[in-house]
């Protein structure tokens, strides 16, 4: 994971094109970047910097929350595994 320096910042445009220019440079996700976008990549992004950090997002299908994790992935340099479960 690349540690990247973090820091704070009241200007929601100033994160909107970071998170703009992250997603544009190493990923071929096509997403509308807002408020609440950015609010959910900066509460990931602080769970996973930590050591053994753990989230579960929960929600109906369809809303963004595979987006939102190959997002954070790619803003803070971390490879993503995915899990695949198959039900018979």
């Amino acid at each position: 994971m690349n540690k990247k320096m973090y820091g704070y910042t009241n200007d929601i445009s100033r994160l909107e094109k970071i998170i703009s220019e992250s997603m544009g440079e190493s990923s071929n996700l096509s997403l509308i970047i807002f408020k609440n976008v950015c609010d959910q990549v900066v509460r990931l992004s602080r769970v996973c910097m930590l050591e053994r950090g753990h989230i579960m997002f929960v929600g109906q299908q369809g809303m963004g929350k595979r987006s939102i994790t190959e997002l954070t992935s790619i803003v803070i340099g971390a490879k993503l595994a995915t899990i695949l479960v198959n039900k018979k």
